[in-house]
């Protein structure tokens, strides 16, 4: 496949409803500091199109296992904003157990960007181009296009910010709202609650973004759980069974993502931390087994193993402390 499709494809499958309805939320509740992290993994990516993303080309596997006018306009929103410190993305504090700072997110970010390059639905639009120069050049536009959707991602964090200021109206606080995930759909229904369809087009962008998201993955696990668990274990069978058994993998699979989004629900926090600190749990094992694995011929499963178990259950500890702790998963809003 050519460079365009492919990179717009990789594009849709990293940017999700959760970067829509989460980072605003993250930028209303705490401020743009975020956005370091997002850069970081820009930077990530460009480290591995020239490290890893030649040899991942070669393998010959499928499995690797409006808002501104409202508030006086743009320099109108960016005062509010600085004004009451939601532009906090310079904070050096070497403080370890600070809930962000540069450094957290710098080396953090860097590692969770390795991190990505290892996951099958990125393997697989590597995988679709047709030699290693279109794979970069792919991966080079996905990253750019990444970049700047998450980036006005964190724009429309600071215009809901600035336009609940402007109108003297915290909506968290008044009880409007009963979650900082909600803001984003609040101030499109406020804004543009007497233009017919935009609201509802709004709404279908979302969806269509969670929607190419949840279909990479659900495909990219069915892919894995064939070749990985099904195929190495089972004697050769026709293509429409083996078919069947895909389709039912998908369909467990997904049945598993609601369930876990049912879970997560009652969690109060921007979704996009909260993806964050989970996520955290996994993908530190799963970058440094393959980084091990990659640069360290040597070494061997067993180590491998015990190594990432290690890292799950104590990095789990720590997240898993982290998000539930008091305090932490939800914080008043600092409208005043």
């Amino acid at each position: 496949m050519a460079v365009i499709p492919v990179a717009v494809s990789l594009m849709v499958t990293l940017i999700s409803g959760i970067t829509m309805f989460g980072v605003p939320a993250e930028v209303y509740m705490y401020g743009m500091q975020m956005f370091i992290g997002t850069t970081a993994i820009f930077f990530s990516n460009l480290l591995n199109m020239h490290l890893l993303l030649p040899a991942q080309k070669k393998l010959r596997i499928t499995s690797v296992n409006q808002g501104t006018i409202e508030t006086g306009g743009a320099a109108s929103t960016w005062k509010i904003v600085s004004d009451k410190g939601r532009i906090n993305m310079l904070n050096f504090d070497p403080d370890p157990t600070a809930r962000q700072s540069f450094w957290s997110l710098t080396v953090g970010c860097l590692i969770y960007g390795f991190g990505t390059q290892f996951r099958q639905s990125i393997f697989q639009r590597i995988k679709a181009t047709p030699n290693v120069s279109t794979a970069k050049r792919m991966f080079f536009l996905a990253s750019v296009l990444a970049l700047m959707v998450n980036g006005l991602a964190f724009i429309a964090g600071a215009v809901i910010f600035a336009y609940y200021h402007a109108q003297g109206c915290d909506p968290l606080v008044s009880k409007q709202v009963t979650n900082p995930n909600q803001l984003m759909a609040k101030m499109v229904t406020d804004i543009f609650q007497d233009t017919p369809c935009l609201p509802g087009l709004f709404l279908a962008s979302v969806f269509s973004a969670s929607l190419s998201t949840m279909s990479s993955l659900l495909s990219a696990s069915a892919a894995m759980f064939w070749e990985d668990i099904v195929k190495p274990h089972t004697k050769p069978m026709s293509e429409r069974r083996a078919l069947v058994i895909v389709q039912f993998a998908v369909l467990c699979f997904g049945g598993l993502g609601i369930l876990v989004a049912i879970a997560v629900s009652g969690i109060k926090g921007p979704m996009s931390w909260i993806l964050h600190v989970t996520e955290s749990t996994f993908v530190g094992a799963l970058t440094g087994i393959f980084v091990l694995g990659w640069f360290i011929p040597k070494a061997n499963s067993l180590g491998g193993l015990i190594g990432g178990l290690v890292s799950v259950l104590f990095v789990g500890w720590i997240s898993l402390g982290k998000l539930l702790s008091s305090g932490q998963c939800f914080l008043d809003s600092q409208y005043n």
